[in-house]
C-alpha cells in the first residue's frame, strides 16, 4: 500500500488538495483510493444509492464529526427522492454500493463548491477550488 500511495501522490495535479491521502476507510481502502483518484483526474464516478443509480462529479471526501465517510459532489444523472434533478448532494460512503469511476471527466468545480467543508472532520481529498472560470 505504501508503494501504491507514493506513486500516487507523486502524480498527483494541483487541482487537488491530498490531506490524509488513502488514510483508512470504514469500507476499505478500495473505496477511499477510487474517490481520490476520481477526484485527482476529474472523472465521473457512478455508484448505487437508495436502490437507484447516480452518477456524480466527485469534489470532497472525508469523514465527518460523527465519524461517517462522506462523498460530495454534483449529481449529473440519476433520481433522489430528496431533491429531484441536477445539484449538489452528499453521500453517505457505507450506504452506497458498485461504485466504479467513469471514463468521462469535468472541467471545473461547480459553482456554490465548498472548499474544506465544515461538515468533514477530515479530508481525505478534494477539489481546490478555482481562481479563474473556464470559459464555456
Amino acid at each position: 500500500m505504501r508503494r501504491r500511495v507514493s506513486r500516487l501522490a507523486s502524480t498527483r495535479q494541483t487541482a487537488v488538495s491530498w490531506q490524509r491521502f488513502c488514510a483508512p476507510s470504514i469500507v476499505g481502502d478500495r473505496m477511499n483510493v477510487l474517490f481520490c483518484d476520481a477526484i485527482r483526474a476529474r472523472r465521473l464516478v457512478r455508484f448505487a444509492y437508495g436502490g437507484y443509480e447516480r452518477v456524480i462529479e466527485p469534489h470532497a471526501y472525508g469523514v465527518t464529526r460523527d465519524g461517517h465517510e462522506l462523498l460530495s459532489g454534483w449529481l449529473v444523472s440519476g433520481w433522489s427522492a430528496s431533491a429531484p434533478g441536477q445539484g449538489w448532494r452528499t453521500y453517505r460512503v457505507d450506504q452506497l454500493s458498485d461504485a466504479v469511476a467513469t471514463s468521462q471527466s469535468f472541467t471545473a468545480p461547480r459553482p456554490g463548491y465548498r472548499f474544506n467543508d465544515p461538515r468533514l472532520r477530515t479530508v481525505y481529498c478534494q477539489l481546490e477550488p478555482l481562481t479563474v472560470w473556464p470559459v464555456s
